[in-house]
């Protein structure tokens, strides 16, 4: 945590990274670490120049993981099953999201991201209050077969054409 100089993360035995471990480590850019599981609360906040992410096994992402990630561009989190609260808050630079095997998303998951676009869940079946809220230009929005239990989780989605793509 708040090593300024740290620019790069791979490592590929990690099975899990604890609270807070690389917070405010400003100059971090990338992240593979494809043995992970778990993902603690607030364990890359604030990682101001971090542009993407790859962890392929994390199962679970903690609160605020990787809140006020201003950089950050795309993720790659295909067996992530629970989405932690304000776990992608205020990542400025996301434009779409792929989920592939989410089951849960905390309250304000994806909160603020103003230019989030798109985003596919096609698992998800729980969405807390707000998951989605603030994401300005949110247009497609992507559900899978099984139903999702949700409450209001895209409050404050104002873009004036956005649609959502549920099955059949």
């Amino acid at each position: 945590s708040g090593c300024a100089h740290l620019i790069d993360v791979n490592m590929p035995a990690v099975e899990e990274i604890g609270k807070g471990t690389f917070s405010n480590c400003y100059s971090l850019t990338s992240i593979s670490l494809p043995v992970a599981t778990s993902i603690g609360d607030c364990a890359f906040q604030y990682c101001g120049a971090l542009t993407s992410v790859s962890l392929p096994a994390a199962n679970s992402i903690g609160d605020c993981a990787f809140g006020g990630c201003d950089a950050l561009a795309s993720i790659s989190l295909p067996a992530a099953t629970s989405i932690g609260s304000g776990a992608f808050w205020g990542c400025g630079a996301l434009t779409s999201v792929s989920l592939p095997a989410a089951t849960s998303f905390g309250s304000g998951a994806f909160q603020g991201c103003k230019t989030l676009t798109s985003v596919s869940m096609p698992v998800a079946t729980t969405i807390k209050s707000g998951a989605f809220s603030d994401c300005s230009y949110l247009c497609d929005i992507y559900v899978g077969d099984q139903p999702a239990q949700c409450d209001n989780p895209f409050s404050k989605v104002t873009y004036a054409t956005a649609t959502l793509h549920v099955p059949t």
